[in-house]
């Protein structure tokens, strides 16, 4: 089946009192993975279909069951963007007090998951932005620093090679920590295909949590 466009919806679970699901499994030939719905979850699904092209929903909200009939999930926010006919849109709703009204997302359109643990988000987002900071440092306030305006314009290389030097050296300690913590992908099977030659992941539907 030729998909004519990608949908991508970004979940973001957060477990507490109402939450019915706290983990989930998948799995493929010779392997598994216990998911958490405490973590990050980034859900891509692919639909066929003429009118839009391109789109995305960002919903964050309550994991209430997954099975073969669909992924149902109470939305605390929902985010969506895209192009229609060459028209663009842009969409955003927040449930500040109470989550939304139940949604249901059929696992068949799902083509990957992106899952990335709590503690490795923090980690990831806090190391980028202290790389970037380190970039900067180095190629913009380094340099400007170290212009001495009231000694004729003299340039100060001393002070500019300590700070630049400080600068690469956060670039070269915190940008492979973002890389390395920034979550892993698990691509799915296209279950519209049905290859048996496929061996992406899939839901585990036998899986049962131990309460």
């Amino acid at each position: 089946m030729k998909r004519n466009f990608i949908l991508t919806l970004l979940l973001i679970f957060t477990m507490n009192s109402f939450s019915q699901v706290s983990e989930f499994a998948i799995k493929k030939p010779g392997k598994s993975k216990i998911l958490s719905t405490d973590e990050v979850m980034d859900f891509k699904i692919d639909i066929a279909g003429d009118s839009l092209d391109w789109g995305s929903i960002r919903d964050t909200g309550i994991i209430e069951s997954i099975s073969k009939k669909g992924i149902e999930l109470y939305p605390t926010s929902i985010e969506k963007e895209g192009s229609s006919d060459g028209n663009s849109f842009d969409y955003r709703q927040h449930f500040s007090d109470n989550p939304g009204d139940l949604i249901e997302i059929d696992p068949m359109t799902i083509s990957s998951i992106y899952y990335q643990s709590r503690g490795a988000s923090v980690v990831s987002s806090t190391s980028a932005i202290l790389a970037i900071a380190g970039y900067t440092t180095a190629l913009i306030i380094a340099p400007l620093i170290s212009i001495e305006y009231r000694n004729d314009w003299a340039f100060n290389s001393e002070r500019y090679y300590k700070l630049a030097g400080a600068g690469l050296i956060t670039v070269g300690v915190t940008l492979p920590l973002a890389i390395l913590t920034s979550g892993k992908t698990f691509e799915f099977k296209d279950l519209f295909l049905n290859d048996e030659n496929d061996d992406g992941w899939e839901f585990d539907y036998d899986y049962v949590e131990d309460y």
